[in-house]
């Protein structure tokens, strides 16, 4: 790859890469067809993998465009791909690399800190954003920074700023979904800083000093802080029913697809998934969220609520644990790819990926302690029977015994299976995967907006 690390001279960097996207089913290389002229089959069981053969990281990495595997491929992956590789594959932790993948919070509920492999050690500055705050503490629908609000401070800086009296600073606790009070900075974290306890001058930029005259906030108008049952997209300010959205995610799905030229298998595996991605949204509890008490909506069950102040009486509800779920239970046994189109389906949101865990603010049923619970899901919930499409669905009662370790009457757990399939496919072309679903349902959210808007 020219000069990049990856050719000859970085022997180590070359077998990285080697490593983690080969096979990768690109379209710009051609098929891989076995000795009789028909696409290759896994000698081990006879599975078709429509391989691509691209046998050199040379090619994979020149012949990137617009319809390749890596779209980004155009503005600049291999230069940003390239230092990355090169720091995991010289000091030989290429298994590492692969675990970076993972993005579930750890037994505390808390992000895993991935600052040793983002940052230089000596690295130590933190962020402050302003915001006009009139509130004791800021309130949980403050929006988070945009990147043209933060400002890098020195530690140093920062450990005389906050000392101070004067200065009114917050950082996000994503599991108690609140704003806490910060006196000590931590490198790497980002804090909200009340306006009036100054620091920063729209001319100068960061000084430290508690003056506010020529202070902007500037916040963004949209996207809330984050938390693990943050349910922004489904608040729209418009109603829109659970079968339009459905058909509108397929449909987007359906045209991705086409542009990037999948192949037939990932197609249809995404097209599985969309059909099935929100399924878990007519749980009870989440229509009731949606309904915020509107009895008149009680007969349809809906997508987008244009209440935007209901919540979900179970903390870290998530409805894409549900779907997949009940994919898992009611969906065919036999369909291709299944335990790939049970993770999309999870992980269309990016709160349920890997594993699945309750996390440290849940509590389960108080009449049955021994009932499993996991992100809002209860052992035994019910997703009431539904038509969407193609897809007619009977009642189904939810089996949380996936997120138990080892095997069980109902197979594999969710862990086993989702790093089996990372590990078949290869991190970047699983993420690819998950990502164009996750697309796909935003673009088709944000198509909706007119036509929802000119209904009652």
């Amino acid at each position: 790859v020219g000069t990049y690390p990856g050719t000859p001279d970085y022997p180590k960097t070359r077998n990285f890469l080697q490593g983690v996207i080969d096979p990768i089913p690109t379209m710009v290389c051609p098929p891989l067809l076995g000795s009789d002229g028909k696409p290759w089959r896994d000698p081990s069981d006879g599975m078709q993998l429509n391989l691509r053969d691209c046998t050199r990281v040379d090619d994979l990495m020149r012949y990137r465009d617009a319809n390749a595997l890596f779209p980004l491929g155009e503005f600049g992956f291999i230069e940003r791909i390239g230092p990355l590789a090169s720091a995991f594959a010289d000091h030989d932790m290429n298994s590492e690399f692969v675990d970076l993948f993972d993005t579930t919070p750890d037994i505390c509920g808390q992000d895993l800190d991935i600052s040793r492999y983002i940052r230089d050690a000596q690295d130590n500055d933190v962020q402050f954003f302003w915001r006009d705050v009139t509130e004791a503490t800021p309130l949980e629908t403050q929006p988070q920074p945009a990147r043209d609000e933060l400002c890098r401070i020195p530690i140093s800086d920062a450990v005389k700023f906050l000392k101070s009296d004067k200065t009114a600073a917050w950082q996000w606790n994503p599991l108690d979904q609140e704003w806490t009070k910060a006196d000590k900075p931590r490198p790497g974290t980002v804090y909200l800083i009340a306006a009036t306890s100054g620091g920063y001058d729209d001319a100068l930029g960061w000084t430290g000093e508690a003056k506010t005259s020529n202070l902007t906030p500037r916040p963004p108008q949209h996207a809330g802080a984050d938390s693990h049952d943050g349910n922004a997209s489904s608040y729209t300010g418009y109603w829109l029913t659970l079968a339009e959205h459905t058909a509108d995610v397929v449909a987007e799905t359906d045209r991705i697809a086409r542009s990037l030229a999948l192949d037939e298998t990932d197609a249809a595996a995404l097209r599985t998934a969309a059909l099935w991605h929100d399924v878990g949204k007519a749980h009870p509890d989440f229509q009731a969220m949606l309904r915020n008490g509107d009895a008149s909506r009680e007969r349809t069950l809906w997508a987008k609520s244009a209440d935007q102040n209901g919540k979900c009486a179970r903390r870290g509800f998530r409805h894409e644990l549900a779907s997949a779920l009940a994919w898992l239970l009611a969906g065919p046994s036999d369909a291709p790819q299944r335990d790939l189109v049970a993770y999309l389906i999870a992980s269309h949101h990016g709160k349920v990926r890997l594993s699945i865990r309750s996390l440290p603010e849940e509590s389960g049923d108080p009449q049955d302690p021994e009932r499993l619970f996991a992100r809002g899901i209860w052992q035994g919930d019910t997703v009431p029977a539904l038509t969407l499409g193609d897809l007619t669905l009977p009642e189904t009662t939810l089996d949380l015994r996936f997120m138990r370790m080892g095997e069980s009457e109902l197979g594999p757990s969710w862990l086993a299976r989702a790093i089996a399939q990372r590990d078949q496919l290869g991190p970047f072309r699983f993420a690819f995967l998950e990502t164009l679903l996750r697309a796909a349902d935003a673009r088709a959210s944000a198509n909706s907006l007119p036509l929802a808007n000119a209904t009652p």
